[in-house]
Formats: C-alpha cells, structure tokens, sequence
C-alpha cells in the first residue's frame, strides 16, 4: 500500500501543476481499480490497487473486507477536471503567490496546488516517507517525458542561478509542452550545486522551528532574576 501510495500522492500533486499524468479508476473488472499508467513505457504501471479496504460498515455497522473508498476516486476526478479548467489557472483567487502582497491576501488558499500540498501534508509521517515520495514526484515527471526533453533539462543543472534560468528560457521558446513540463522540474528540484547554495535559508528556517519547539515545551519557564 505504501508503495502505491507514494505513486497516487506523486500523481495528484503533477496534476495540481498542469501535468497530464496517466491516473484514474478502472471499472473493467470485478473490481474498480485505482492505476497509474507510464505515457512513455507502454504498459508500465506505477501503480494498480483496488480501491477496497477492510473496516466497518456505517450502514450495518459490521466489519467487511471490502469498503469501497469512494473518496479517492472523488479526489482523483476533481483533480482531473481541474487541471484543464483555465479560470483556476488564471484568476488571481487560484494562483499560488509570487510575491509578498499576493501572499499577505490570502487568495492562495483556495489554489489546488496548496489544497494538493496541504492534503499530501497529512498523509507523510517521517522523513523517509517523504524521501520516497520525492523520488515517486521525480520518477513520474521524468515519465512524462521524451529522451530528448530529458537531455534538455542537463542545460540547466549547473552553472550561476541566471544562467540557469538564461538557458532553459532558451530551450523552452516555441515549446509549450516541454516549456510547461520542464518549468515544473525546475521549479520542484534543484542540483546539488544550486541546493547547497540555498541551503542558507532552509537552515535559518530549521533554526527557528527549533526554536519554537523548545521554547514551547517550556511555555511557564521564566529565567529568574
């Protein structure tokens, strides 16, 4: 099940970016289905899970084996039907902030891309589960792409942050598919080069959520005079 979810996870999340991954149910069988499939490997799945688990029957009140999980597949359409509607792409009450003031308004609140990473949130309990669905997110993007659009990306894995971004505005003049897929690779990962670089920031970050931690836990002390 973690395996799979990592995958559904990674999934939803491209989809609240605009990318077009290959997620939905499947009413073929006896049984409905929650499948992932690779745009690029014919018939690769990332993920193939029924969407049944075991539990307790509100209506009878009684543990069964097969509860359909109607939810997931509420949550998977709704992002589906979401990533083609322009309105919440364009409307500023659905954009995700670029700067201060459009942060300081709140309007982002009512973005799918923060509703997607606030659900992902409550889902990820330890730092090797989010390690894994990292890898699933990088996995799953690179899925979407050609060998020649993944060779592209390299142009921009090195070298000064301007120059970084000089070169894969280059690359992605003309090309709206790739512009938008490799747009979304820079913006969720990073070289090695470019992250330690940033890692002033995450650390200042870090230092303060530390900070509260300890100081939370000790909310009555008082140092004495």
């Amino acid at each position: 099940v973690k395996q799979d979810a990592k995958y559904i996870l990674a999934a939803l999340l491209l989809l609240s970016e605009e990318i077009d991954v290959q997620i939905g149910v499947d009413h073929s069988g006896e049984k409905k289905r929650l499948v992932i499939k690779s745009k690029t490997c014919k018939g690769k799945k990332f993920a193939d899970v029924e969407l049944y688990t075991a539990g307790i029957d509100p209506a009878t009140n009684l543990r069964i084996d097969s509860i359909y999980q109607s939810e997931v597949e509420e949550i998977v359409n709704f992002c589906v039907r979401c990533k083609d509607r322009i309105v919440l792409r364009k409307a500023p009450a659905f954009v995700m902030p670029s700067s201060q003031e459009a942060f300081d308004t709140g309007d982002f609140l009512n973005s799918l891309e923060f509703l997607m990473q606030t659900y992902i949130y409550h889902f990820i309990d330890s730092l090797t589960e989010y390690a894994s669905f990292v890898e699933a997110v990088h996995e799953l993007l690179l899925d979407q792409m050609t060998e020649e659009e993944k060779s592209k990306l390299l142009i921009g894995q090195s070298g000064a942050e301007e120059e970084q971004q000089a070169a894969i505005d280059q690359y992605n003049i003309g090309n709206a598919s790739s512009n938008k897929k490799s747009q979304i690779f820079h913006k969720l990962f990073l070289s090695e080069e470019s992250a330690s670089a940033s890692m002033k920031y995450i650390t200042s970050f870090c230092d303060l959520v530390k900070n509260r931690t300890e100081e939370a836990a000790f909310s009555f002390w008082k140092e004495s005079a």
